[in-house]
Formats: structure tokens, sequence, C-alpha cells
């Protein structure tokens, strides 16, 4: 006469007995190590996609800024490349101030 649901017994004397803090353990087991490969998946994606964007950086040229915008309506021009500084800037960008445009 041993209660069993879905072939586990249920009766704690019973051989094949499972108790439900077994049953709860080995749940948070398994979804611990979903949840840590699921860690490691979307890490190793952002490192890649950092690699790629960094290998990107590394260029030996630099843009030909010429005619992006037009300097010669808003006044403004870029003097440079200068040696670089504490800051790390090559460029500075120079306003002219009109009396027409104030």
């Amino acid at each position: 006469s041993l209660k069993s649901i879905g072939g586990i017994t249920t009766e704690i004397n019973a051989v094949n007995y499972v108790p439900p803090r077994s049953w709860l353990a080995t749940a948070h087991l398994v979804l611990g190590f979903f949840l840590f490969l699921s860690h490691l998946w979307h890490t190793g994606r952002a490192l890649v996609a950092a690699w790629e964007f960094e290998k990107g950086i590394d260029c030996d040229f630099e843009p030909f800024i010429s005619n992006l915008w037009p300097f010669t309506i808003l006044g403004l021009d870029i003097v440079g490349p200068f040696p670089p500084v504490v800051v790390q800037k090559k460029y500075i960008v120079v306003a002219m101030l009109e009396k027409n445009l104030i």
C-alpha cells in the first residue's frame, strides 16, 4: 500500500522515496547551470564585439575631412594637425565672427 505520484513514492520510509528538498535542490542546480551557460554565452559575444570594434579603430590613415561640413557658410575652419599634447588633440576648430551674422 505505497502511495506514489508518477511512479515516485511519497512515503518517507519507502525505498524509492525522494524528499521534496532534494527535488528543489536539483531544480536549483539545473537552473543555475543554465543561467551560468547563458552568462558565458553573452559575455563571449560581448568580448567578440569589443574585439572587433577595437580592431577597426587601429587604422593607420586619418579620414579626409575637407568637405564634410559647409565651413564657408558657417564661418568655421579646421586648423591642424598639430603635435599631440597632454589631452591628445591634434586639430582645432576656429570660428570667425562677422558683424553681419550677429
